[in-house]
């Protein structure tokens, strides 16, 4: 919780429910390493700080409108062919090209 020099309770409360209490849960006590369950707990609790621009949310959206409409087209133009859809997963791959790009923007 370093990002704000000085927190209310109020701030504490909210930050901690946002980061536990919602829909998405992360398992990471039982990592051996102490450095990696710190980082991985900073993430998790300082991630509603990392606010985005207009822009990142309108190119995040169009990524997420584009996998689902290539999902929609590979099922239609491969309607007999066994696949694996985006059912579900089309927010990952908006991840996934966001760390990319953030990898890339970083040098890391």
């Amino acid at each position: 919780m370093s990002k704000k020099p000085e927190w209310t309770l109020k701030e504490i409360r909210d930050a901690f429910e946002e980061a536990y209490c919602g829909k998405i849960g992360v398992e990471y006590m039982h990592i051996p390493d102490r450095e990696q369950c710190n980082w991985i707990r900073d993430k998790i609790e300082l991630r509603q700080y990392e606010q985005l621009t207009r822009q990142e949310k309108l190119v995040l959206l169009d990524r997420l409108f584009w996998t689902d409409e290539f999902s929609n087209f590979i099922g239609t133009k491969f309607n007999t062919m066994k696949r694996f859809g985006l059912e579900g997963c089309e927010s990952f791959i908006a991840g996934m090209k966001s760390a990319m790009d953030s990898i890339v923007t970083t040098g890391a």
